[in-house]
């Protein structure tokens, strides 16, 4: 009996330590990550949560939940994170993780008039704001800024299908500055600019949108944005045309322009990619040409200029 009551007890104990090892607790807030049996009811008796804000909480449509989901816990009813933009309080459902805050990404789009644009097959966001855009991956800390690759110390966070990302992060791109006020624990967030204008015309983005789809359509974001880059790159050579349309009808340089496949309609997609290529994103500034070594017919781009990279199912020449 004695062994049983010692059994039990042993029993006990790990399961509240397994309930507690998947719970990270922080300054301004909790988050917990989902188990094997779990159920909102369970999980807000031991965090002496309502379901209903639970739910609330964590965007959530349905009480089913599965092994693996991070739910937000305790913020709104224990400590939130309290954030300032220009001197005035604002709401949002952010959080304190390993001392970093993290806010939707929605919430950076609202407060600096971004546009924020999601790519579901690959995963990435993209945030386009003032000739610039970033372009980040949940769960991962490489982003890209215009193109360039960057490594930053805390990744992006998908909570049950929303993005959060680091204040910090954003603060470094150049458009907001960010202020820890420890003594009464408040964010303060400074928005430095207001929206410049777009840096290009309707009609490059008319063109450049139809020219990404019909050469690249299928091909890995970052393939399609290299096939932007050619004819940007293009632009601002002294070697070719001065502008988008220009570029994409000189005589023998694109198919789609010859064969009429680039009067398709782009769709939300490609017209996303191209915006991020006309505000700044160049995947690869040296690149002119491309061709799919599959399907070409001539390889003089082969045999007279320099290989760059491999994206997709295209090779990239300078």
């Amino acid at each position: 009996m004695k062994k049983k009551a010692i059994k039990t007890f042993l029993m006990s104990i790990l399961l509240v330590l397994a309930l507690f090892s998947s719970v990270h607790a922080h300054a301004a807030g909790t988050y917990y990550t989902v188990k094997q049996g779990d159920s909102l009811y369970k999980i807000s008796k031991s965090f002496g949560i309502s379901v209903d804000n639970l739910m609330k909480e964590n965007n959530l449509k349905s009480t089913i939940i599965y092994p693996g989901m991070k739910l937000i816990v305790g913020l709104s009813e224990t400590s939130p994170v309290k954030i300032t933009v220009n001197g005035q309080p604002v709401l949002t459902d952010g959080f304190i993780h390993e001392n970093r805050t993290f806010v939707p990404i929605r919430f950076i789009s609202e407060m600096l008039g971004a546009e924020v644009d999601w790519f579901p097959e690959e995963k990435y966001a993209a945030v386009i704001h003032n000739q610039k855009v970033i372009l980040l991956k949940s769960n991962e800390s490489n982003v890209y800024v215009n193109g360039i690759h960057q490594i930053i110390d805390a990744p992006a966070m998908n909570m049950n299908g929303r993005i959060f990302v680091p204040l910090r992060f954003v603060s470094e791109t150049g458009d907001v500055a960010v202020e820890w006020d420890g003594d009464q624990k408040i964010v303060r967030l400074t928005v430095k600019e207001g929206v410049k204008p777009a840096p290009y015309t309707q009609d490059d983005l008319y063109w450049l949108s139809r020219l990404i789809r019909a050469e690249a359509e299928g091909q890995p974001l970052f393939g399609q944005l290299a096939v932007g880059a050619v004819v940007m790159n293009r632009v601002y050579s002294k070697d070719f045309p001065d502008t988008v349309k220009e570029v994409i009808f000189q005589p023998k340089q694109f198919t789609p322009a010859a064969n009429g496949t680039i009067y398709k309609e782009p769709g939300k997609r490609y017209e996303t990619v191209a915006k991020m290529v006309l505000n700044g994103f160049i995947a690869d500034r040296e690149a002119l040409f491309f061709l799919n070594p599959d399907k070409s017919t001539s390889f003089w781009i082969v045999n007279n200029k320099t290989y760059v990279a491999s994206i997709g199912d295209h090779d990239f020449y300078k």
